[in-house]
């Protein structure tokens, strides 16, 4: 099927759409904010996948080892967990273990630029938009984990009160930058005691320079009875100082739930229960749910069959 045909076969659920659409606020751009997505990540991916209940060790060994025929478990569990916390919205797509399609045999972590639920013939699907093509898969065949969810009944909300504080984020890189630069430039006003044509100014101006301002002057500057003065112009570029610093990255450590020592690797006992608790539990629980609800029935789930993640 075409892709135009694919995007248009599909109605409206309901007359109206839940569209989720990725958001390029830069999130994933600056150091400070990749670094704590990545170290959020990197602690998911330790987590350890486990199936329970009858007929489940075919399954478990598959997601103990290689989810998708694309990565080992390490790697999808940081994917999925980096796109969870850059995009407050996860999509995890099904792998069949055969062509018709009847028993899911692995999980690949998806990431579309645009996302809808849908409905064709009584039945609820998530079509995806990529920058290749489209996608469409049974809404209950396949998986959403989200945080900060409240407008969208089925996709978290977008970053966009990060904004103030990642602006900030780049005012205060510019500001570093622009004050190391600013530092190395000399400025000087200088007078001429004479009145010149424009092109016999510049001329001078450039003569000035390049006989005063290069790197072999000895540090010392000549001028004759051309110039009535020349003063120097002490340039104090402005840069962020260390308070406000400060606040800007405890603004990001509050928006991702992170810490000092958690980032550092440097963490006590206690610091490191909180954020498990605080954040690693919560995703490990919403990835339980999601992975046994896209893969069993209920009637499988009454009888014991469950994805737990665990430490």
């Amino acid at each position: 099927m075409a892709e135009a045909q694919v995007y248009h076969y599909f109605q409206t659920l309901g007359g109206y759409t839940p569209v989720y659409t990725s958001f390029d606020g830069g999130v994933y751009e600056m150091a400070l904010t990749r670094a704590c997505i990545h170290t959020f990540a990197t602690h998911v991916s330790k987590l350890r996948p486990v199936v329970r209940g009858p007929g489940a060790s075919r399954l478990d060994r598959v997601l103990s080892y290689r989810p998708n025929p694309w990565m080992d478990t390490k790697k999808y569990l940081y994917r999925l967990a980096t796109i969870y916390m850059t995009e407050n919205t996860a999509f995890i797509a099904p792998v069949y273990d055969d062509d018709l399609m009847l028993r899911i045999n692995g999980f690949y972590p998806v990431l579309p630029s645009q996302a809808a639920v849908v409905e064709r013939g009584g039945r609820q699907y998530l079509r995806y938009q990529f920058a290749a093509g489209t996608g469409v898969v049974e809404l209950d065949r396949s998986g959403i984990m989200t945080q900060m969810q409240y407008r969208d009944d089925f996709f978290g909300e977008s970053n966009r009160a990060l904004h103030p504080t990642m602006e900030l984020l780049n005012a205060q890189n510019q500001s570093i930058i622009n004050g190391v630069k600013a530092s190395g430039v000399v400025r000087f006003l200088a007078k001429l005691s004479q009145t010149l044509k424009q092109e016999t100014m510049n001329s001078e101006r450039d003569r000035l320079v390049r006989d005063n301002l290069g790197s072999d002057n000895g540090g010392v500057m000549l001028f004759d009875a051309k110039y009535a003065d020349v003063k120097a112009i002490d340039s104090k570029p402005y840069v962020v100082d260390d308070k406000q610093a400060a606040n800007i990255r405890e603004s990001v450590f509050d928006y991702f739930g992170m810490s000092n020592g958690i980032l550092h690797n440097s963490y006590t006992a206690d610091e490191w229960s909180a954020y498990y608790e605080g954040k690693i539990e919560p995703f490990a629980i919403e990835a339980g749910l999601v992975h046994t609800n896209m893969t069993f029935s209920q009637a499988e789930i009454s009888r014991g069959k469950e994805i737990l993640f665990t430490v």
